[in-house]
């Protein structure tokens, strides 16, 4: 099972902005791996993971500070968001 072994970091806050980065880290192996940017940088949201494929990312703020209404969703095997 993917969520058993890697830990994903979402966007965030960097020196005090929104953050689109997106980093996954490898229990078993150690190691950090950068993955695609979200589209629409965010902080302070949620995420899930669904059927170990895709990751969803939803609500939070966005670079303005105002709550972001879009929904992204990141394909794990294509290392690739869309905003749905």
């Amino acid at each position: 099972m993917l969520e058993a072994k890697v830990i994903f970091l979402i966007g965030g806050r960097q020196d005090g902005q929104a953050t689109a980065q997106c980093d996954a880290y490898n229990i078993q192996t150690r190691l950090w791996t950068r993955m695609a940017p979200l589209n629409i940088p965010s902080f302070d949201h949620c995420a899930c993971n669904y059927n170990d494929q895709y990751l969803y990312k939803f609500g939070g703020m966005n670079e303005a500070k105002r709550i972001c209404q879009e929904v992204e969703q990141y394909d794990i095997d294509k290392n690739r968001w869309r905003v749905l």
